[in-house]
């Protein structure tokens, strides 16, 4: 017996399209680190974790945990830079340099 012949003739194939990044929708992906949205700074990352938790997709979960985490990593270093360094409470300052 002979295999039966496929009466369209040959498939013609579709080359795969490379994925988009999750985050920023670009082709193609990339690491989190290298992304437009993470670049932008905190205000563009927090809009599209909001965008990508209303998406509710299970295949962003964990590229969300890391864009979450991340944010959460960039917001405290900035509120550790504009917060005052305190100053040691048994120091005296000497001011009679500046008469």
């Amino acid at each position: 017996m002979t295999a039966p012949q496929n009466v369209n003739g040959p498939q013609a194939t579709i080359p795969p399209q490379p994925a988009l990044c999750p985050v920023c929708r670009l082709k193609p992906p990339h690491p989190l680190l290298n992304c437009g949205v993470v670049k932008l700074g905190p205000m563009a990352m927090k809009s599209t974790i909001e965008q990508l938790e209303r998406e509710n997709n299970p295949a962003h979960r964990q590229i969300l945990d890391q864009l979450r985490t991340l944010y959460s990593n960039v917001t405290n270093i900035a509120r550790r830079m504009s917060a005052p360094i305190p100053m040691p409470l048994n120091e005296v300052i000497d001011l009679t340099s500046l008469q």
